[in-house]
């Protein structure tokens, strides 16, 4: 072999003439190359596909039913102020938007036309003026007290 650091020309891995011709020892001449797969490797993944076919499939139903759109809300859900909520009492509440339930424009989009009418919308976040938090950094909606009975 070559020592480190020196560089090999040509002309010095040339052949003698007179030199022995290169026979590999131990019969590596017509050894074969390794498999580029383990055949016991192989073996195994052939027996697994089945389960991974169905583990991939299940875990692509997981998927996709956690990326759907929009969850349907629950009969229970406390964000929204019930249909029979008076306007204005503490019932009349959106905790999701934090104004009153029958004032949510993104609850409600039936509502905008009204508020525009009045001049009280905010082209530049699609909300009432008197509801837009970006603007009007210093407002607070209050919600109102509950009624006592």
């Amino acid at each position: 072999g070559a020592a480190r650091g020196v560089e090999l020309r040509p002309t010095l891995l040339a052949r003698r003439p007179d030199a022995p011709a290169y026979r590999p020892r131990d019969g590596f001449a017509h050894a074969r190359a390794p498999p580029a797969i383990n055949p016991h490797f192989k073996e195994a993944l052939m027996r697994t596909r089945p389960f991974a076919i169905v583990l991939s499939f299940v875990l692509s139903v997981f998927v996709f039913a956690a990326c759907s759109e929009e969850t349907p809300p629950s009969p229970t859900d406390t964000r929204h102020a019930p249909a029979s909520a008076v306007p204005g009492s503490h019932a009349d509440w959106c905790a999701e938007h934090e104004v009153p339930e029958s004032m949510c424009t993104r609850c409600n989009p039936d509502l905008v036309p009204a508020f525009q009418a009045t001049g009280d919308w905010c082209d530049e976040h699609g909300l009432p003026e008197s509801q837009c938090r970006a603007c009007n950094p210093d407002l607070v909606i209050e919600r109102p007290a509950p009624e006592e009975t």
